[in-house]
């Protein structure tokens, strides 16, 4: 069945989670690795996103491509790439957005705006 977070949202579905890495080569440069994907469970997500529109319909910039749910608790950081069953590998693009930060609701969830990894990065 999954955690409940806050006696309400159960996180009944796992998603892999590999994080960024920012490491010195040899040379002295940062570069930036990512780790191994780790199971972590989440509330869920859906594939859609937002973008940026011209008036002739064509889009000028995707700004993400699916929305995911996870604890706020989770240990997940811009850059890091999410691996969704059945969608592919997303990758943050921005940290993610607490609904916690208010007096009458606080679901124990952040939403995570992800990015598809591929043509469009």
């Amino acid at each position: 069945m999954g955690t409940l977070i806050n006696g309400s949202y159960p996180t009944r579905y796992t998603v892999g989670v590999a994080h960024r890495e920012v490491t010195t080569n040899g040379f002295g440069d940062e570069i930036e690795t990512v780790g191994d994907p780790e199971p972590m469970s989440v509330f869920g997500w859906y594939v859609g996103g937002g973008y940026e529109g011209r008036p002739d319909g064509h889009v000028y910039q995707v700004e993400w491509d699916a929305t995911m749910y996870a604890p706020t608790a989770a240990d997940i950081r811009m850059g890091d790439r999410v691996f969704l069953p059945g969608a592919g590998e997303f990758v943050l693009v921005g940290e993610p957005s607490s609904w916690d930060n208010n007096p009458w609701f606080q679901p124990g969830l952040v939403e995570v705006r992800l990015k598809r990894i591929g043509d469009r990065e």
